[in-house]
């Protein structure tokens, strides 16, 4: 069930437990079909609390999930290593919110934007506002993340933006 093998004509494989765990193509790239990796969006929310409340994003519309580790809204580790995540945001409808951030909760430290991330001033409620992070977190295996956002400024509400990009989750194993 371990081992090298012939996939076809020149390209090898390594099995882990009967399954294919490495694959070297003919051109010489390498892939890892078990390999953690999820790629997901939101769909959108609405009415996420202006007060400083933290709010838990959920990331439901799924480009990828090798291994099943993304359960919206979290991530479980099945590996102990490094992972990369990037977490981009759109913010709509801030009105005059004036402060906010996105955070990795994750179970043994929280990873985010450096404090309050100013965000500016809004005047109206057409304005909205991208909010990015990008990292490696360390995790152990069955560890947990989910991500959040916090607006800050105001008690009235904002929206989270939907469509391609506009809400996105990356997250993959690199070490």
């Amino acid at each position: 069930d371990n081992g090298l093998y012939r996939i076809g004509a020149n390209n090898f494989g390594v099995a882990v437990a009967g399954a294919l765990a490495m694959e070297f193509d003919p051109i010489g790239a390498i892939m890892t079909p078990l390999q953690p990796m999820v790629l997901a969006e939101s769909p959108g929310e609405a009415n996420i609390t202006g007060d400083g409340t933290d709010a838990t994003l959920a990331f439901t519309t799924e480009t990828a999930d090798r291994n099943a580790d993304w359960s919206s809204p979290t991530f479980t580790a099945p590996v102990t290593g490094i992972y990369f995540v990037a977490v981009s945001v759109i913010a709509q409808q801030l009105g005059a919110h004036a402060l906010g951030r996105v955070l990795v909760q994750a179970s043994n430290r929280n990873y985010g934007t450096g404090g309050r991330g100013d965000v500016g001033v809004m005047a109206d409620s057409g304005n909205e506002v991208g909010m990015n992070w990008a990292g490696l977190v360390d995790m152990d295996a069955s560890d947990t993340f989910t991500i959040g956002m916090i607006i800050n400024g105001s008690t009235k509400t904002c929206d989270v933006g939907s469509g391609a990009g506009q809400t996105a989750l990356q997250v993959a194993l690199v070490g």
